[in-house]
């Protein structure tokens, strides 16, 4: 089931009232080929009791959570989605630059450190 081109678009995230639980995203682009819409995906959305732990997408592009993967392929074809999306493909050659110039200046300050007595 293909629903993302690439990385950073979708993370599946789970979320429970448990302030102490933390379990680490993943990005939908590396497992969407195992997804597969059968009830046992679809019951990872639904609350799991006593431990409140269910599975929600996030969209990295947008700011915002999904439930269900229905809602997400809705999301994903909707023309806000889109339009952000393609803002920030546009963006991330001007953002690649700025962050590889920083660099650059990070290891020449780093140099002239070294020499300073």
């Amino acid at each position: 089931m293909q629903l993302v081109n690439g990385i950073g678009i979708v993370e599946l995230r789970y979320v429970t009232d448990d302030e102490e639980y933390y379990d680490k995203p993943i990005d939908i682009f590396t497992i969407q080929e195992h997804i597969t819409p059968t009830a046992d995906f679809k019951k990872k959305f639904q609350k799991h009791y006593p431990s409140h732990v269910r599975a929600v997408f996030f969209c990295l592009v947008c700011k915002c959570y999904l439930n269900h993967p229905s809602v997400l392929s809705q999301h994903l074809a909707g023309s806000k989605h889109r339009s952000a999306f393609n803002k920030q493909e546009a963006e991330k050659p001007q953002l690649e630059q700025q962050q590889q110039q920083q660099q650059k200046t990070e290891i020449s300050d780093k140099k002239l450190r070294m020499f300073d007595p």
